[in-house]
């Protein structure tokens, strides 16, 4: 699948996402890893541009220097953190669906204005609530998430015109055995399946 993937001899890939990608042993370094050792020869990057926290907000914020580096392809992880609540009692999501929808909208249309790239949009994958809730280190935060509201940033990424990779749907919800302790992110073998899905998705694209 890594040879099926439709880039060109010294083609220019960015990832951009949150802390689901900016992990050391994230499915991004391991798609990295993988095309340097199928397609070495071909001189192809990929740059990992991933802050953990960040939501659609922030990915407005930053997209200039995305944009300045002129990639071929842009793969992008958004949206777990606009789903995010805060406190016991959470009234809202840190960014509303609403918000979401336009932030995605904005970004997908940045695309297209300001570089000759094509994009790839990946779901954010689903959660183990009851671990999120009960991890000391999220709870201190009073950090909550709920798969409802996470398929609902899933639902707005679908529906878009580029291609998209349905990881909400292909993991399961939650995903089955590959969550670290806190329920949200993803274990060394979790990330071999969300990196496996990826190729899968990517390699289909003409």
């Amino acid at each position: 699948m890594i040879d099926r993937l439709p880039l060109r001899k010294g083609a220019k890939i960015v990832v951009f996402g949150d802390s689901l990608t900016s992990d050391p042993q994230s499915w991004a370094v391991i798609l990295r890893e993988m095309l340097a050792m199928r397609r070495g020869a071909e001189e192809i990057s990929l740059t990992i541009s991933a802050v953990g926290g960040e939501t659609t907000t922030h990915g407005l914020v930053r997209f200039g220097e995305i944009a300045n580096a002129q990639p071929d392809w842009i793969l992008f992880l958004f949206g777990t953190n606009d789903a995010r609540t805060q406190g016991p009692h959470p009234t809202k999501t840190l960014v509303h669906h609403e918000e979401t929808a336009r932030n995605v909208a904005e970004l997908r249309q940045r695309v297209s204005r300001e570089t000759k790239a094509r994009s790839v949009w990946i779901t954010p994958p689903a959660v183990n609530e009851s671990q999120v809730a009960a991890h000391p280190g999220l709870a201190r935060f009073g950090v909550r998430f709920r798969n409802d509201d996470l398929e609902r940033v899933a639902k707005i990424v679908r529906d878009g015109d580029e291609a998209v990779i349905d990881v909400f749907a292909a993991l399961g919800s939650p995903p089955a055995l590959d969550l670290m302790v806190d329920g949200l992110h993803f274990t060394l073998e979790g990330q071999k399946r969300m990196a496996l899905e990826v190729i899968r998705g990517w390699s289909k694209l003409k």
